[in-house]
């Protein structure tokens, strides 16, 4: 604990100082709430864990921690994930959202912190609501763009919960705040001319693709895993 005391008033026998004086007062209060902050460590470590020991309690109370699981490291891993998956089970537009997330993370932990990554379990409610301003105000990005980059952390961060890598979610009581948008739809008339327009090969066959999933009510993405063998005739 970093103090020291008058060999006179230690009592070796019974771990602490003896009188009453300021001094003996301050070392017996300190260590008091030490040996409380110990207990309280082992009890947490009790519920989360299968086994305790001297080592892991060591290394929580003095901010050491074996399995250090980082918020940056974890993108890193997401968006390895998600590359493979590109044509498969996601297109550019999902794994962009990812990559350029993580850009925005690392340049908000190096201005608002002065940090290269951060460790999970230090990301709380108040993490999160700072990293929306600093979206809101330093990069001027819409509520909308925001909504989307905290859907995604959140999920990063549900499957780090489940994971163990932390007990508690901080997005548990955060409420995600979207803005309203009014989407367009093409009128019959415009869609028929959209069909007669003449245009070069390469965008007659985007034309075709984007009107199929206009009268099949198909994602971009079911069309683009569409193959023969998933079409049946009756």
């Amino acid at each position: 604990m970093k103090k020291d005391i008058d060999p006179k008033l230690w009592n070796i026998k019974q771990g602490k100082a003896t009188g009453k004086s300021a001094e003996s007062s301050s070392i017996n209060v300190l260590l008091g709430k030490t040996k409380a902050g110990i207990h309280e460590i082992y009890r947490g470590i009790q519920e989360r864990e299968n086994a305790v020991s001297a080592e892991k309690v060591k290394n929580v109370f003095l901010g050491i921690d074996s399995k250090q699981y980082m918020l940056l490291k974890l993108f890193d891993e997401q968006i390895a994930g998600k590359f493979d998956l590109i044509g498969k089970r996601i297109v550019n537009s999902t794994y962009n959202r990812y990559y350029y997330l993580r850009i925005r993370l690392s340049e908000f932990l190096i201005e608002k912190y002065h940090l290269a990554d951060i460790p999970l379990r230090e990301i709380n409610y108040q993490f999160i609501r700072n990293f929306e301003m600093y979206l809101l105000t330093a990069r001027g990005n819409k509520q909308s763009t925001i909504a989307l980059y905290l859907t995604i952390i959140k999920k990063i961060l549900e499957l780090a919960y489940k994971n163990e890598f932390i007990f508690r979610n901080p997005f548990i009581n955060y409420k995600i705040e979207n803005e309203k948008s009014e989407r367009g739809y093409l009128t019959q008339i415009e869609v028929e001319v959209l069909m007669n327009l003449k245009l070069n090969k390469t965008l007659e066959r985007t034309r075709d693709v984007f009107i199929f999933c206009c009268f099949t009510g198909l994602s971009y993405i079911d069309v683009f895993n569409l193959t023969g063998e998933k079409i049946r005739y009756k």
